[in-house]
């Protein structure tokens, strides 16, 4: 492509013969006024086109077939889509009129400084992640030298404990052996205090069962004292309702017997009279006596 240019109608040409070939025989030619206006910009003579180039079967790719075609499809469509459809084609006809018919080098140009900028986009892109694995890497050989450091430490750390039970068992070992004596005498020590816990426990029982005698004793004698009070109660009660009812026969009937004896009432409430004139008469002398002494 260095130095040369590209023929855009041989281009168009082909690729408009090679749709033509593809299409089925019921097939609808689409964009008729498209393929028209661009072989015609193009500069593609449609008298090229034989009997064998065709649409569908008996139908030939000519000049009257596409402006026949246009205009049957353009009476099908509703008014507002024709008119949509016409506005759109008389914008796009001056931006296709100033469209040149060759690839000239400054076109090639910008495309390859596209595709140099894609390039180095995606070099970039290389490049960072490239970093971030090498990040990573770096990350996990710190994480590998960590767990090798641990490891160590774990490995340290157990050693010495080994040593420490070692020793420890050495020690208990030898304390073991020395003191096979004393612990004869403990063990004899510890089978005197089992017998005499022995003895303790049969006295514990002993009083254990003494205490249960007792306590069923205690029970009994606490039963027969409160059916006593019980009685005794019930004895009390029926005492007291009787002497209530002499009291209540004594106050009630004599007045009925002789009027002139009061009733219970009326000489309680002679009663209360009196007390209050005897409480008036203190008081009056308490006053006297106090007005008399000059308080």
């Amino acid at each position: 492509m260095k130095g040369g240019e590209i023929n855009v109608g041989d281009i168009i040409a082909k690729n408009i013969i090679d749709i033509a070939q593809k299409v089925k025989q019921d097939s609808w030619l689409g964009y008729p006024s498209t393929i028209l206006r661009l072989c015609e910009e193009a500069g593609v003579p449609l008298e090229e086109f034989g009997e064998t180039d065709v649409v569908s079967v008996g139908k030939p790719l000519t000049r009257e077939r596409l402006e026949f075609i246009t205009t049957t499809q353009l009476e099908r469509q509703p008014l507002a889509r024709r008119k949509k459809r016409k506005e759109a084609r008389q914008e796009e006809e001056p931006q296709e009129m100033e469209e040149p018919h060759t690839l000239n080098m400054n076109q090639l140009q910008a495309a390859l400084e596209g595709i140099s900028g894609q390039y180095s986009q995606i070099q970039r892109s290389q490049e960072e992640q490239a970093q971030q694995q090498r990040d990573l890497w770096q990350l996990m050989d710190q994480q590998r030298g960590i767990q090798v450091q641990w490891m160590n430490q774990q490995n340290e750390y157990q050693t010495h404990m080994m040593e420490l039970q070692q020793e420890q068992y050495a020690k208990m070992q030898e304390a073991i052996n020395n003191s096979t004596v004393e612990h004869e005498k403990a063990m004899e020590k510890v089978i005197q205090e089992q017998a005499q816990l022995r003895i303790e426990q049969a006295q514990q029982r002993e009083l254990l069962h003494r205490l249960d005698a007792r306590h069923n004793t205690f029970h009994k004698e606490f039963n027969e004292s409160r059916m006593f009070r019980e009685a005794r109660h019930k004895d009390r009660l029926d005492y007291d309702i009787c002497t209530q009812e002499k009291l209540s026969y004594l106050c009630s009937t004599p007045p009925l017997l002789n009027p002139q004896i009061k009733t219970f009432n009326e000489a309680r409430k002679i009663f209360e009279e009196q007390e209050l004139a005897r409480v008036r008469f203190n008081q009056q002398r308490l006053n006297e006596t106090m007005i008399s002494s000059g308080v």
